[in-house]
């Protein structure tokens, strides 16, 4: 066989048939040698005798999750099991009680399905026919008993559930198990609740886990997801929802940043900086996903927003507990300066046949409100105490007797900042005192650069139609950019302030601070320029 070029593919590999003498000696199946490594029936031939090599019988194609997939010869009387066995068997991947045989019908001249349980023995003697087609789809990739811890640990991924799994059985040490910036008031427990595979989310406290106390650890179920939360950082970059441009604080220019995606959070750095990814929005985004996909009629999202005095303000899931206090918690604590006297929650309410109406509801977080529930759709609101503006600052330089950056309170006037600046030096020009203002200087470019907008229309029309030739000759070296930065350059937001009037003790004259206000005091010079 080997030296006659081998079989062909319409050529039979299990009836190659042996005569001599005119006389069938030997009918030989190629199969037990391929498959099983047996050569008994390999007999010598001797001058005179035929090889003969019939057409192929029937066929039987093997496909999927099997050891050899491929194209299989059948005898008659051969089943199911016996065509597996050809193929090598299952692999351990193959789905088994659920093994596809398509088989053409000439009755009705269609293909027919049928699934087979492989793990049954009577299935497996099931007649094969020529032309049949057995496939074996994989197993799903779905893991059957997995917990999943993730965030601020030193080992997430997933670990075995067995009945009575508490939260201390796969996190045991602060030491050992977290992360160093890791959050220890609030973890999250997010578990399926339904066969929809909806899911809620359970909180808990992280320093309670490890007490020792096995009630604090809580049970957990198969596919719970635990998390453990990164400290939020509270001088993280400002995060939006659009847009690609901001007003920059120190000199009111609009300039162009790049856009970081995470998730649908978008963090705004400055070009040629690193973006400063905030990773604990990145842990709770899928959370927030699925609870907003799973929403239906009947069932709202159950996400809730929190806003002001917060590190993290945004959108947050709603806890079975519907506390406050574990929504303060998870959006990274109060910032300094919260007032929690008085905490507003703002709820609607839909009614299907009122409609939509809102109600405002106020909270004393300084007494107890373990008896107020968080519902969908709610929106806490911490305010900052009154008159909080401990940032709040002015700096005065030149000729006072105590220069530098001065503190300010609400209300606080010109006059007050000179006073405790100790007054001015004896070479000080009072009335030449340059006072810049933040916020005049950010409103001054503002209507500057419309004009400057409103120009440059008005010159492209021109150009448009032929009528300002030598004017483009004489500011081609121009380009709209350079022209609007030199405008906006010029406005500083200078005001003029009568200081003798303000020293003689008229209050209106006097003016209120803004926070990064500037105060310069030239010293007099006695010169005189002559110039032309």
């Amino acid at each position: 066989m080997y030296l006659s070029g081998g079989i062909s593919e319409i050529g039979s590999l299990r009836n190659i048939v042996l005569k001599r003498a005119g006389k069938k000696v030997l009918s030989y199946d190629l199969y037990d040698l391929l498959l099983k490594g047996d050569r008994s029936k390999d007999l010598r031939l001797v001058s005179g005798d035929v090889v003969f090599v019939p057409t192929t019988g029937p066929l039987v194609t093997v496909k999927g999750e099997a050891m050899r997939p491929a194209i299989y010869e059948v005898k008659n009387g051969e089943n199911l099991g016996d065509v597996l066995r050809m193929a090598g068997g299952a692999l351990k991947t193959a789905y088994k009680k659920a093994v596809t045989v398509t088989r053409f019908d000439e009755n009705i001249g269609q293909p027919r399905i049928f699934n087979k349980d492989i793990t049954q023995k009577e299935e497996l003697l099931e007649k094969i026919s020529d032309g049949d087609l057995v496939l074996l789809q994989s197993s799903t990739e779905q893991i059957l008993n997995p917990i999943t811890v993730k965030g601020a640990v030193v080992r997430p991924g997933m670990y075995s559930w067995f009945e009575g799994a508490r939260i201390s059985d796969y996190l045991s040490s602060i030491d050992q198990d977290l992360q160093v910036e890791a959050d220890l008031d609030i973890g999250l427990i997010v578990r399926r609740k339904n066969s929809q595979l909806d899911i809620e989310v359970i909180p808990f406290n992280v320093v309670k886990l490890f007490s020792g106390d096995k009630e604090d650890s809580a049970l957990v179920n198969m596919h719970d997801e635990i998390f453990i939360l990164p400290l939020a950082d509270i001088e993280e970059q400002k995060v939006i929802q659009d847009g690609s441009k901001q007003v920059d604080s120190d000199d009111g220019e609009e300039s162009q940043r790049e856009v970081y995606p995470s998730g649908n959070f978008y963090s705004i750095i400055e070009e040629g900086k690193n973006p400063k990814k905030n990773l604990r929005r990145e842990l709770l985004y899928p959370i927030m996903d699925k609870l907003k996909k799973q929403a239906r009629l009947g069932a709202p999202p159950e996400i809730v927003s929190i806003d002001g005095a917060i590190r993290n303000p945004g959108e947050y899931p709603t806890f079975k507990s519907g506390g406050i206090n574990e929504l303060i918690s998870i959006a990274g604590g109060l910032r300094d300066g919260a007032y929690m006297k008085r905490v507003e929650v703002r709820r609607l309410t839909i009614d299907p046949n009122k409609g939509a109406s809102t109600e405002f509801i106020q909270l004393d977080l300084t007494e107890n409100q373990s008896d107020f529930s968080l519902r969908s759709r709610d929106l806490v609101r911490i305010n900052y105490v009154p008159d909080w503006n401990p940032d709040d600052s002015v700096e005065i330089v030149g000729e006072v007797n105590f220069p530098g950056v001065y503190a300010i309170k609400k209300g606080e006037t010109l006059g007050n900042v000179l006073t405790r600046a100790g007054g001015f030096t004896p070479s000080a020009h009072i009335e030449g005192l340059r006072y810049f203002s933040e916020v005049t200087k950010l409103e001054q470019r503002e209507r500057a650069k419309a004009v400057v907008q409103r120009f440059e229309r008005e010159q492209a029309s021109r150009r448009a139609v032929g009528q300002d030739g030598d004017q483009e000759e004489s500011s081609r070296d121009l380009k709209p950019k350079d022209l609007e930065a030199l405008v906006l350059e010029s406005f500083q937001g200078r005001l003029v302030v009568d200081v003798p009037r303000i020293l003689a003790g008229d209050n209106s004259a006097d003016l209120i601070l803004q926070n990064g206000d500037k105060i310069e005091i030239p010293i007099y010079l006695e010169s005189i320029t002559v110039a032309g």
